[in-house]
């Protein structure tokens, strides 16, 4: 029987022929190994069964989807944004971002929207810089990881409470550490303007998002086909 504590590997050490020291030294070595291996095999099981719940299959549809999502995308990003002034602009690509992470679950949210906001960005005429790739990457993960195969209802108060705590994470993540850092390095804006000028936005955006994201996705999760789309049954 191989030893599973140290009084055992003690006694087996004792021997005074070698070959044994030896084997029963092997033997407790590689039966630790194999617990510990079958202690957190579960652990690596369960996370992996998990984030395949979260990556969903591309197939034809779902890729149709993520393509005129994008596209809304840019639309919204070009006609429907006030800009306020040079560092700060309401926006509503929240909007197709939201239903980008909920059909496309958080991996494939993240992957789509670091490959087309540079293909965007070119388009407008501006220069592509690494960190705003990073930043809708990180955008897209967290909409993707939250509203992937997470069904909502304007009647259940729990899912409004759930709704804004995600828009609050990603006004905290987003608009009050990553943009700001990227702003400041990049341009040399003051922290006190960009955080003074996203406090008074945060007010007003913070609500307007909670109310729309509650409007839009489980109007949406009762169309069957992107309810399917979604992993929502």
């Amino acid at each position: 029987m191989l030893p599973h504590n140290e009084a055992d590997l003690c006694l087996h050490l004792m021997s005074p022929r070698v070959g044994t020291l030896v084997l029963a030294e092997s033997s407790a070595v590689n039966h630790c190994i194999r617990c510990r291996i079958h202690t957190t095999a579960p652990f690596f099981e369960k996370g992996a069964f998990f984030m395949e719940k979260k990556i969903p299959k591309l197939t034809v549809q779902l890729l149709a989807a993520i393509a005129m999502t994008l596209a809304l995308v840019m639309i919204v990003e070009n006609y429907f944004s006030i800009r306020i002034s040079d560092t700060l602009q309401v926006q509503f690509t929240f909007i197709p971002n939201t239903i980008l992470g909920a059909i496309a679950g958080p991996v494939w949210a993240a992957v789509f929207a670091a490959i087309s906001d540079p293909v965007f960005v070119l388009f407008s005429g501006q220069t592509v810089l690494f960190t705003w790739i990073l930043i809708e990457a990180v955008s897209a993960f967290i909409y993707g990881w939250f509203f992937y195969r997470k069904p909502l209802d304007t009647k259940n108060k729990a899912d409004w409470l759930y709704v804004a705590g995600v828009v609050v994470l990603i006004q905290v993540v987003i608009s009050f550490i990553m943009t700001p850092i990227a702003l400041h390095f990049h341009f040399g804006t003051p922290w006190i303007v960009l955080y003074s000028s996203r406090l008074i936005k945060a007010v007003f955006e913070i609500p307007l998002r909670i109310v729309v994201t509650m409007l839009v996705l489980p109007s949406l999760q009762k169309i069957p086909e992107l309810a399917k789309l979604m992993g929502i049954k």
